[in-house]
């Protein structure tokens, strides 16, 4: 009866229900399965998510039929720069040989947009570290009394911080 399907976010997929979908589609000339999703995703689990049953229908799934997408038009150039920097660090990121890190672009067309910019002309990082003094750091409640108030300071200067934002014309908004 439905011999397309699109199953988007595929990375919550769990084992049963892929055992459904590739009983369905697998092997008909006259049906087609489009599964979308990013298994760094997976990995968290939300949602059921299983990042093993994400791999196995990639293995399932011919090389050439297989996409990644390249370009990133949620983020500005720093974003992306620093999301590659960061995760370039390491040859596995995720810890699983089969799931590798693409680097993102920025799309040739697409304006860049700082997002946030201090009142005193400086650019707003959008990827932030915080370092730890990890000498006094024994467990986890350690870190939730140096993390917490960090974060929480960090947070109400977004919000309460004269900053502004360019729009694609130049005009500031605050």
């Amino acid at each position: 009866k439905y011999p397309l399907a699109l199953v988007d976010e595929f990375q919550d997929t769990d084992p049963v229900q892929y055992s459904i979908l590739k009983r369905i589609y697998k092997g008909r000339e006259d049906a087609g399965l489009f599964m979308i999703g990013d298994p760094k995703q997976a990995i968290y689990g939300f949602r059921g998510a299983d990042i093993f049953t994400y791999l196995y229908a990639k293995k399932n799934v011919d090389k050439e039929q297989s996409y990644i997408l390249t370009e990133n038009y949620r983020s500005n150039k720093s974003m992306i720069a620093g999301v590659n920097s960061l995760f370039d660090l390491s040859e596995y990121p995720f810890l699983i040989e089969d799931i590798s890190f693409n680097k993102a672009e920025f799309p040739g067309k697409k304006d860049d947009v700082e997002y946030l910019i201090k009142s005193s002309g400086d650019t707003y990082n959008p990827m932030q570290f915080i370092n730890l003094n990890t000498e006094i750091i024994g467990n986890k409640n350690d870190l939730k009394t140096q993390i917490y108030p960090l974060v929480a300071r960090e947070v109400l200067d977004l919000l309460t911080g004269d900053y502004f934002i360019k729009d694609e014309e130049g005009r500031e908004r605050r």
